[in-house]
């Protein structure tokens, strides 16, 4: 093990301890301040639970633990400094955290949360990632229609990561995946600042599954992460996940693509959020009105239950991750998401058929 390795690597059991340790004193107190304040998610037509009284504020914690911890870990390991890129991608967090925070507590309008997703973005967009997409599209000499396109892509991001989080364990188990194969990437690239991020919003993510998958509501010890919780992981995937997508090769140590295995990682919640888009506008209504179109929807009506439609969606995740990997090699970037959108298309044709076939068998 080299040194800068060996340093990275103490550094991110400090970062994936710090970011734990944090989120299990503070999950317990929100638990407590919502049932004080009543502050409980309560069943409409989208969601899947029944119970009244399980709170919503669980991603409360992922923010203050994931900075807390990400800088604790850089002071230690004497790499903290805090240029101007920094402050844009901090300042982003605090605002999407915000967001998140006050559609939890009082609820925003759809076109309020756009627009700070928006204000967010450009932040994140500001710290230089809009280069990435530059790469990416190849429109180097446009910066502001590149600029425009990493803020869209980053606010996808955001309702994408939001919409899939319908059954428990979901999008914290997605964005689990995520963090460890990004971890995965900048140790290889020896990247301090973000291989100590990716593993603090691992520990965190692990207490936090903890009380959502395994907690019991008439025990009061379960909890939902919110939009505070699931908008916070999607800026900190599009902070990891956008310097990737340029990058089509193999990193030495590494038998993945980093922009195949972020385009794969993120099949399932993209392609679900335009598939449910499309159909709510045939439909003539909003693409945030509440239905059960979406994918976990859809596999606990084939029959599946709750934790056997996340075990479905996980693996697809994985199958995505696996042959986005292979396809690359013979297909380009764009080949790759064209062939991933054919592969949900017929995914979801025979998913339809086994729920009608399921629904004449009832009858």
């Amino acid at each position: 093990m080299t040194n800068m390795t060996n340093h990275i690597f103490i550094g991110s059991v400090m970062a994936l301890v710090i970011g734990a340790f944090c989120t299990s004193i503070l999950t317990p107190v929100i638990i407590s301040v919502c049932r004080k304040k009543r502050l409980f998610d309560r069943p409409d037509i989208r969601k899947v639970h029944r119970s009244n009284n399980i709170p919503r504020l669980g991603g409360l914690s992922f923010f203050p633990s994931v900075a807390f911890a990400l800088c604790l870990s850089l002071t230690a390991c004497g790499d903290f400094n805090c240029p101007q890129s920094v402050i844009c991608v901090l300042s982003g967090g605090v605002v999407i955290y915000i967001t998140g925070l006050l559609d939890d507590i009082s609820g925003l309008s759809p076109v309020v949360k756009m627009a700070f997703q928006t204000m967010a973005g450009c932040l994140l967009a500001a710290s230089g990632t809009y280069k990435n997409m530059a790469m990416v599209t190849g429109l180097t000499t446009y910066p502001v229609l590149c600029f425009v396109l990493t803020v869209f892509f980053i606010v996808y991001v955001c309702n994408a990561i939001n919409f899939i989080d319908g059954i428990d364990g979901q999008c914290g188990c997605i964005s689990l995946l995520a963090m460890i194969l990004f971890y995965v990437f900048y140790v290889s690239m020896g990247t301090p600042a973000h291989s100590f991020g990716a593993a603090a919003t691992a520990g965190t993510l692990l207490v936090f599954l903890g009380y959502n998958m395994f907690g019991r509501a008439d025990k009061g010890n379960k909890i939902f992460m919110g939009d505070s919780g699931s908008l916070s992981l999607a800026y900190i995937i599009s902070t990891m996940g956008l310097p990737f997508l340029p990058i089509e090769s193999n990193i030495k140590g590494v038998n993945l693509s980093p922009s195949a295995t972020v385009l794969g990682v993120m099949a399932v919640p993209m392609l679900d959020l335009l598939k449910v888009a499309m159909v709510r506008l045939t439909k003539h209504k909003s693409i945030f009105s509440p239905d059960k179109t979406h994918i976990h929807h859809r596999l606990m009506k084939a029959g599946l239950s709750q934790h056997q439609a996340l075990a479905a969606v996980i693996s697809i995740t994985v199958v995505y991750i696996v042959a986005d990997n292979a396809l690359l090699p013979v297909l380009s970037f764009y080949g790759v998401i064209v062939a991933n959108a054919i592969f949900w298309l017929i995914g979801m044709t025979l998913l339809h058929v086994i729920i009608i076939t399921r629904r004449r068998k009832k009858i």
